[in-house]
């Protein structure tokens, strides 16, 4: 299932565009707008920046897996992401990047790579009970919680969700969505960074209107290529004053777990006027 994206969204590809420099490094220019409720630049989009990089450098295998490490905030100016093998074999390879504007390093990551993974077999969990897309809403249109620019990851939940999300009265520190780019692309390594940090805030269902900085970001996706939109489960199996741990999982519409992620986080104040 996919939907238009909305008009005055730009596509993520053009969002995360490099120039190649030559030998693994890329130069990107950091967009200033693209600044998280904190009011440093977003996570994912760093992040992505990061990992277009290695998939760029690696045109013939699929990313599989990443960890991402967010060292600094970097500022709006252009960055240097610079790639390197760690271990190029027959069938799985393995690389590392750095996002830097000058010397200062803003985002480490490194990227295991493999052929595109065989449709196989499967250790699929239960898909998440979901009302059809059309029924669920934006969560992040009231109680000031959206991002301060269009970014193309979307996520829709159901209305109760929502509800519980805007007055902080939840009591569970889950919530399951709809996730996905609304356009036809298939899914990589980049894209899945960008939709795994764009994160329903269990804390927030727990009464907790914080903001999260991403420490370290890491993901598995199982099956490349997939399309349309995904049923989505967020979990945050501990939820402490200075540290929260966050996971998702994404479902196809066959009903096939197609990849899960995991982050730390620091939460942070937020200021929702």
């Amino acid at each position: 299932m996919t939907r238009a994206p909305d008009a005055d969204t730009p596509h993520f590809d053009d969002i995360v565009a490099l120039e190649s420099a030559g030998n693994g490094v890329f130069t990107h220019d950091l967009d200033g707008t693209r600044t998280n409720l904190i009011g440093t630049l977003y996570g994912g989009y760093t992040m992505a920046v990061t990992l277009q990089a290695l998939a760029a450098a690696t045109p013939d295998r699929e990313m599989v897996s990443a960890t991402c490490q967010f060292i600094r905030t970097l500022p709006a100016e252009r960055a240097t992401i610079a790639v390197e093998d760690i271990r190029v074999g027959r069938t799985v390879a393995a690389k590392s990047a750095e996002c830097r504007v000058g010397d200062r390093l803003g985002v480490r990551a490194t990227a295991l790579f493999t052929p595109m993974p065989a449709d196989g077999g499967t250790w699929d969990d239960p898909v998440p009970a979901l009302p059809p897309i059309e029924d669920c809403v934006d969560p992040f249109e009231r109680g000031g919680l959206a991002l301060p620019f269009m970014w193309p990851a979307t996520l829709r939940v159901p209305a109760e969700v929502e509800a519980q999300l805007v007055a902080g009265n939840g009591d569970r520190p889950e919530a399951v969505a709809w996730s996905g780019y609304g356009d036809a692309d298939g899914l990589t390594g980049p894209r899945l960074a960008g939709l795994a940090d764009r994160f329903v805030p269990p804390p927030w269902l727990l009464g907790q209107h914080v903001g999260l900085l991403t420490l370290e970001l890491s993901f598995h996706l199982l099956r490349p290529g997939t399309v349309g939109w995904l049923a989505t489960r967020f979990t945050t199996p501990t939820i402490g004053q200075d540290l929260v741990t966050l996971e998702s999982t994404y479902w196809d519409d066959r009903g096939r777990v197609v990849a899960t992620a995991r982050q730390i986080a620091r939460p942070m104040p937020v200021d929702l006027g």
